[in-house]
């Protein structure tokens, strides 16, 4: 065990001690060795269960580079272009005014279109089809093109169905053929399969009291929807 391991150790054990975070994995690689490695506090307050270096951590937005290089390899396969018309591919999109946004727009986070829809509920996102056909519906907030602003969360679906119209597998099938098994990350998932369930940590948001999310959408446009937000 490295002076680095085991100073690293004992601070996120305090850490923890202290309240000021749950569960923790670090694992630190230098010049292709593994010199840190550390697990500790539980993945989750209900049953206890501690962190094993095994442990599934839901992370977010990381998802968003792994989807991008997938959009590169489809581009340098030639099954699509930069500056392809989306609807060229995925016609039901092309409604409301959206016909003129391009793979381009998506990837640069300037299609015009960062909310998610309006009055999706909480258990409509595990529904792919119900998903991508609330999006093909939406209108534009402003042309593409004019302004960027993060797609936080439609941006899944978005490039998503894009990938399965020109290549014809669901991004999962995509990342796992495609990137996880040529690098042997066989624990990289978007969507877990029903094995790695008791392996993931729980996220449990703390609030305030009065302003935990109520899992139902407030009706007005975001980025993130309202149910996964505090009340303020």
């Amino acid at each position: 065990m490295t002076d680095a391991q085991v100073h690293l150790q004992l601070y996120i054990d305090d850490v923890i001690r202290a309240g000021r975070e749950r569960g923790v994995q670090v694992v630190v690689y230098h010049n292709g060795k593994l010199v840190i490695d550390i697990a500790a506090g539980i993945t989750d307050v209900a049953t206890g269960r501690p962190v094993a270096h095994d442990t599934l951590f839901p992370v977010f937005s990381c998802g968003k580079g792994l989807q991008a290089t997938l959009m590169h390899m489809l581009v340098h396969r030639g099954l699509i272009e930069y500056d392809t018309p989306i609807a060229a591919v995925w016609p039901e999109f092309g409604r409301n005014g959206k016909d003129k946004v391009t793979l381009r727009h998506a990837l640069s986070h300037t299609a015009g279109m960062p909310s998610m829809p309006v009055g999706v509920a909480q258990h409509e996102v595990c529904d792919w089809a119900a998903m991508v056909n609330r999006i093909a519906a939406m209108p534009l907030e402003w042309q593409p093109g004019t302004r960027q602003v993060y797609h936080a969360i439609i941006q899944g679906w978005l490039l998503g169905e894009v990938a399965r119209r020109v290549d014809g597998r669901l991004f999962p099938q995509m990342l796992r053929e495609e990137i996880c098994e040529p690098l042997g990350t066989p624990d990289l998932y978007v969507g877990i399969p029903d094995s790695a369930q008791p392996r993931v940590a729980i996220l449990d948001e703390i609030f305030e009291e009065g302003k935990r999310p109520t899992g139902i959408d407030d009706g007005v446009p975001r980025a993130i929807p309202s149910w996964i937000q505090p009340l303020h």
